[in-house]
């Protein structure tokens, strides 16, 4: 897969908006391009106030609209985390989280890392899984070391 300069990326986005039925507004441009800028996991009121620099007069609402839309047509992936908190990023590859609950880090995980426990559910539970994000939640490599004082 060919890598596309952020212009062109968020212009593709745009692209689907219209050919959905969706208009071409500003505001949209904006917030898809705070998104493809952002280069991970990013928060509504993050985007609202990234895109208020340069459209002082929009509402927050108008960034969840958006955000619902994108959702929607498969270009954006919402992942709710256990502190209540919401984030947003693009579904060009499918992954799920490994959440610190002590720092707050986010580490993405192959999608494929859990086919073991997906196959486990099926087998024995007759349980399909859907490929919806995950977040597993814990302690990250520098929190559990710093947890035993370890300075290594």
């Amino acid at each position: 897969m060919a890598k596309h300069s952020h212009e062109d990326q968020v212009e593709q986005i745009m692209d689907r908006l219209a050919a959905s039925g969706k208009r071409r507004t500003m505001s949209r441009q904006a917030v898809i391009k705070v998104i493809v800028d952002y280069h991970g996991h990013v928060s509504a009121d993050d985007i609202a106030t990234r895109v208020q620099k340069d459209f002082p007069s929009l509402d927050v609402s108008t960034v969840y609209r958006t955000l619902e839309t994108l959702r929607e047509l498969g270009i954006v992936e919402r992942v709710w985390f256990a502190d209540g908190s919401t984030v947003y990023h693009l579904s060009d590859h499918k992954h799920h989280h490994l959440c610190c609950e002590r720092c707050g880090a986010v580490q993405e995980l192959p999608i494929s890392a859990l086919k073991n426990l997906e196959r486990f559910l099926l087998d024995e539970y007759g349980f399909e899984t859907h490929q919806q994000p995950l977040g597993l939640f814990g302690l990250c490599a520098d929190c559990r070391r710093s947890t035993r004082g370890d300075s290594s």
